[in-house]
C-alpha cells in the first residue's frame, strides 16, 4: 500500500480541483446524466433535468430508458 505523504495529498487535491472545473464545464455547456453500472442514473445536471422534464430528485435512480 502506498504511504500518504505530502506530494500524495497535493496530487488528491489536483485531481479534485481538476474533477469540480470539469464538472462546472459540463454543465455550464452540456445535457448530461452519470448512471451506474446497471444504467440507474446517480447525477443530473440542470440542463438534463430541464430537458427531461424530470426533478432531479425523481430522476435519480431511474435507467436512462425513461
Amino acid at each position: 500500500m502506498e504511504e500518504i505523504n505530502n506530494d500524495n495529498l497535493k496530487q488528491l487535491e489536483l485531481t479534485s480541483d481538476v474533477y469540480r472545473a470539469i464538472i462546472d464545464a459540463l454543465s455550464a455547456n452540456a445535457i448530461f446524466s452519470v448512471t451506474d453500472a446497471k444504467g440507474d442514473i446517480v447525477y443530473a445536471n440542470e440542463k438534463f433535468v430541464e430537458i427531461s422534464s424530470i426533478h432531479s430528485r425523481n430522476s435519480l435512480g431511474r435507467t436512462t430508458a425513461f
